[in-house]
């Protein structure tokens, strides 16, 4: 049985055709964002809440003690934001790809090293149907509309990711420095 040459696996080179590289597959809203957010809005407030609880948040003078309040800070700001991204439902029910434009790439080969899989779709939350003397109906939460994207890591220093639709595989029919080579 031999491969299929169209299909895209981990030690073959691409070439970048539209370079959206790959940031998240989630929510609209994502918890190093609310971070950013709470750092920029609540800083004041979470620093005197430490401070009205007699943690000098970093006043120390052994920077043992400084990294432990310090990590105390970042457990209570990351709770905090934690929280608030709950509250604001992720910033809605659609699950989806998140990319950065990075035109700088495109036309760029290189090397898969490694792929994985995300889903996209809609949240539709789960549902408990039942009554005294008769029984109980669940229904668990799925993602509609789904979607499953090819995500490739390629092998840039840093690493990047890109979804296998923004790149072309190259084969030896499709490669121009392959092909120019062989005339020479």
């Amino acid at each position: 049985m031999t491969k299929n040459p169209n299909i895209i696996r981990v030690g073959d080179r691409v070439r970048i055709v539209n370079p959206q590289i790959f940031i998240r597959c989630g929510y609209p809203k994502s918890l190093d964002q609310s971070i950013k957010e709470v750092e920029e809005k609540y800083n004041e407030v979470l620093t005197k809440f430490m401070k009205e609880l007699g943690l000098s948040v970093f006043s120390s003078r052994l920077p043992h003690t400084d990294r432990i309040l310090s990590r105390v800070y970042e457990q209570v700001r990351l709770a905090v934001a934690y929280a608030k991204l709950r509250e604001e439902k992720f910033g809605g029910k659609q699950r989806s790809v998140h990319t950065e434009n990075r035109p700088e790439l495109a036309g760029v080969t290189r090397f898969v090293m490694g792929i994985f899989y995300v889903k996209s779709g809609v949240y539709c939350p789960g549902s408990c149907y039942g009554g005294y003397g008769w029984e109980e109906d669940y229904d668990p939460p799925v993602l509609d509309e789904q979607k499953t994207h090819k995500i490739l890591r390629l092998s840039f220093m840093p690493e990047i990711c890109i979804e296998a639709t923004n790149v072309v595989k190259i084969t030896k029919e499709n490669d121009e420095e392959f092909s120019s080579a062989l005339e020479e």
